[in-house]
């Protein structure tokens, strides 16, 4: 049977309207709206596969109980609305890279991608991330309430955000390591990623996102990304049956051995053509060299873990350097990957806040945390303000702001925990570490915050909305 996608994908954005219009158990909305694919006009829309990304933005910057359960409600409420022998519909609530892994006998399949954006993120991706907010807030189809990127006067990115900062080239290369890194040693895990053909797409056009207005000053679709870096671009031939091969796979759940290996060396080799043309378009080079290998080591908040779970633990990190000159980028990343795990226990790429959760589920007492840097996200390593390392000594930024550990991110990943797997015994102890996490950043910068005493995750959640917004970007 075949389905009319246009419609469902209309039929869809009236649910969310519908759901989501001003209620008592749902209040302070701003802002719903679409960026990618689904944003605009539907007659476009053909695929089998659609990423419907959709972005919540509460003009407050703690969310309630209430909220939060309104919006797991709403959510599988529409799913179970639009599921049929026809449609394969899913959601997730993940401030992260996800999609649903397709059904390829389904007609249609539907992936809600939601995201939560408070008060404080909402100014973070202004004013912090512009490389963010410069592309999806200008991009995006409003569906209730005000339009984001006339709320805050938007920032264009200057040419080195779109090298280091979060949504740039530095940004998705760090993620693309990480993916790899799970690849080889959790094959099954689909935490973060769902499928590596898929995602080997998801990186290199999300470089041509970054490619594409340093050549042109103007923010673009994946579309016309695609289209100025197959025409306008000059890649070079040899590049151009790499490229295509990406786009082959992009909706396959499972490929062979053979196959990933091929689609990772592809996506390693045209990223690192956009990267190399970039820093040669602007002079950016760094004179630091570094050897293959670890290249910097350090303990990290095993105080503030000790002292949450009243135990032992011992949290490391090192950051590993890697040429990406090899032929065989996979077999070389392979080979370090090996190495990292016979030298450091329990080590993982995983995100800080999704490294505790797999600290605890594992019942570990020991874990090492693992960064991937090269030439092509070096400058993210260097200028980053995510990162105390990056600057050379811990900032109130990367403790307030920091995409991966600061506060705000901290109080996303409570709401996201929250909203797929409730309050718990795990739950609340990962809360109790998220807030240990922040109070010894906090201190590193001489901000020093009374103790909380949170019993549970919603209390965690409460405190550290407190704390971000005495520090708020902009006061309402």
């Amino acid at each position: 049977m075949q389905v009319n996608i246009p419609d469902k994908v209309r039929s869809l954005k009236n649910a969310f309207r519908e759901l989501f219009a001003p209620n008592k158990d749902f209040g302070g909305l701003r802002s719903l709206f679409l960026i990618g694919s689904c944003a605009g006009e539907e007659d476009d829309l053909k695929d089998w596969y659609q990423d419907f990304d959709i972005h919540l933005f509460i003009d407050k910057v703690f969310a309630s109980q209430i909220e939060l359960d309104y919006i797991k409600k709403s959510l599988s409420q529409i799913c179970e609305e639009f599921t049929n022998e026809y449609t394969n519909i899913d959601w997730d609530m993940r401030d992260r890279h996800w999609k649903l892994v397709p059904n390829s006998t389904v007609p249609l399949n539907l992936s809600i991608h939601a995201t939560l954006v408070n008060r404080a993120d909402y100014q973070r991706r202004v004013l912090q991330n512009p490389v963010l907010g410069w592309n999806m807030y200008q991009l995006c189809e409003v569906l209730l309430g005000d339009h984001p990127g006339q709320i805050l006067s938007l920032l264009r990115p200057t040419p080195l955000d779109h090298l280091h900062s979060v949504g740039g080239t530095g940004w998705m290369i760090e993620n693309f390591y990480r993916a790899l890194w799970l690849l080889f040693t959790e094959p099954d895990e689909q935490d973060f990623f769902p499928y590596i053909a898929g995602y080997c797409w998801n990186v290199t056009s999300s470089v041509m996102l970054q490619y594409y207005p340093l050549n042109t000053g103007r923010p673009t679709t994946r579309k016309n990304a695609l289209k100025f870096l197959q025409t306008e671009a000059g890649l070079p031939k040899h590049l151009h049956s790499d490229l295509e091969r990406l786009i082959e796979y992009k909706r396959i759940p499972n490929v062979d051995e053979a196959t990933t290996k091929e689609l990772v060396n592809s996506t390693a080799k045209i990223t690192n053509w956009m990267i190399s043309s970039i820093n040669d378009k602007l002079g950016t080079y760094s004179s630091k060299t570094y050897h293959p290998g670890v290249i910097h080591e350090r303990d990290v908040h095993s105080i503030a873990m000790n002292e949450t779970l009243g135990r032992s633990l011992s949290l490391g990190e090192i950051h590993y350097w890697i040429d990406i000159d090899e032929e065989d980028f996979y077999e070389s990343f392979k080979v370090s990957v090996s190495e990292i795990q016979s030298r450091f226990p329990n080590s993982t790429s995983r995100e800080l806040f999704e490294a505790y959760a797999w600290l605890i589920n594992k019942n570990y007492t020991e874990m090492t945390k693992v960064y991937f840097w090269s030439e092509l996200n070096q400058m993210r390593f260097l200028l980053s303000h995510d990162f105390d390392f990056s600057r050379g000594f811990p900032s109130l930024r990367a403790a307030l702001w920091g995409w991966e550990n600061g506060c705000q991110a901290f109080l996303q990943r409570l709401n996201e925990t929250y909203i797929a797997n409730g309050i718990n015994d795990k739950t609340n102890t990962l809360a109790q570490i998220a807030v240990m996490t922040v109070n010894q950043q906090l201190s590193d910068v001489g901000l020093k915050e009374a103790l909380p005493n949170c019993r549970n995750l919603q209390e965690c959640a409460q405190y550290l909305a407190t704390i971000i917004d005495k520090h708020s970007l902009l006061k309402p």
